[in-house]
């Protein structure tokens, strides 16, 4: 989201953006799926509210919700044990996401070539919010990796490095 909303800026001069598995949230309740908004805003709360209820898995909810059930549980202790001591930043995080408000017709003026990579598995609002970016953005181009959820990079670190390296070839963008 950060890399998005600084190309829209007109800030910086950027040769090219990728993502894996962009989650700009609102973009889908600006675009006709204020249920899929609401069901996120909802999950965000209940969320938030077991982080300010001192439940020490908190965490669990908004990793289980992006990654699916059970993906908080598979994770290695040191990152269940990370993801509780950092589950305030992502308290945090989830105002900043909420505050862009970025429109389809922002995302249709980025000329610079975008990579949009989402894991096979992704919830529903990943898949949406992909789908939207992909209408949106002109010199687009999207991976879906296979066996994937939302942590890719980590679960399928080898193929999100090779599509990776294979967009960048492909515009000479060093």
């Amino acid at each position: 989201m950060v890399a998005l909303a600084c190309a829209l800026s007109d800030r910086f001069e950027i040769l090219s953006i990728t993502t894996f598995e962009a989650n700009p949230i609102t973009l889908i309740d600006a675009c006709r799926h204020r249920h899929l908004f609401e069901e996120t805003i909802k999950i965000k709360d209940e969320f938030e509210a077991a982080f300010n209820a001192q439940n020490k898995d908190a965490a669990r909810i908004i990793i289980d919700f992006w990654g699916g059930d059970g993906s908080f549980d598979s994770m290695p202790s040191s990152v269940q044990q990370y993801c509780r001591q950092t589950a305030y930043n992502n308290v945090l995080d989830w105002y900043t996401a909420l505050s862009f408000r970025a429109k389809a017709d922002d995302y249709a003026k980025l000329s610079m070539p975008v990579l949009l990579v989402r894991g096979a598995h992704a919830n529903t609002q990943m898949v949406q919010i992909t789908k939207t970016l992909q209408n949106c953005i002109p010199n687009q181009r999207s991976v879906i990796i296979s066996n994937a959820a939302h942590f890719l990079i980590t679960s399928h670190a080898a193929e999100c490095a090779h599509v990776l390296v294979d967009f960048l070839n492909g515009y000479n963008i060093q």
